[in-house]
């Protein structure tokens, strides 16, 4: 082999990989799914946390649809939070982390929260969507819906508009927190 065809040989391959590359750094749909449903899950550990650290009782909303597709951590000035002339009274819970030092965030672009009447089944068959009944997390860290006494876990769907990734997030009673994906063998 001579030297002008290792160069030849070499220049090919720099060209496939510097084609190649650009394609593998470009975030998936399961990937950008995965990720939101990993942050909202964070977001509601650590309201569970900021509950038990307060000592009072911490609410994550949900608003689905809209404009927004978006989450809020708060405390309530009011126990249970009553609608009032501007919406909830409520005080919005600066968290210092990677949501940007607030407490609310919107999905990205191309994600949504789904309800069950959507199609897609929740995790657990006896859960509530908390896109109806947001959850909130008392002094001692458990979990509690309002307007729902008997169940025992709720949940919240995200899904990729472009594609069929979807992952929820469950909220069990006792606080724990756990992020779901669904896949062909159902849900995991």
């Amino acid at each position: 082999m001579t030297l002008a065809e290792a160069v030849v040989v070499i220049t090919l391959i720099g060209l496939l990989a510097g084609f190649s590359i650009p394609r593998f750094l470009e975030p998936t749909p399961a990937s950008i799914v995965t990720e939101e449903a990993d942050l909202l899950a964070w977001t509601v550990r650590l309201a569970r946390y900021r509950a038990i650290t307060l000592g009072q009782r911490i609410y994550v909303e949900f608003e689905p649809n809209g404009t927004r597709n978006s989450y809020t951590a708060y405390i309530s000035t009011t126990d249970p939070p009553l609608p009032t002339a501007g919406g909830v009274a409520k005080t919005r819970i600066p968290f210092p982390d990677i949501v940007g030092g607030m407490s609310g965030r919107a999905l990205p672009d191309r994600l949504t929260f789904e309800s069950p009447e959507h199609g897609i089944t929740p995790p657990a068959a006896t859960g509530i969507d908390l896109l109806d009944k947001g959850v909130g997390f008392d002094s001692r860290g458990r979990a509690f819906w309002l307007g729902a006494s008997d169940v025992g876990l709720g949940f919240v769907v995200v899904r990729h508009q472009m594609s069929n990734d979807v992952r929820a997030v469950t909220v069990a009673r006792q606080g724990e927190v756990r992020v779901w994906r669904l896949n062909q063998y159902g849900w995991q």
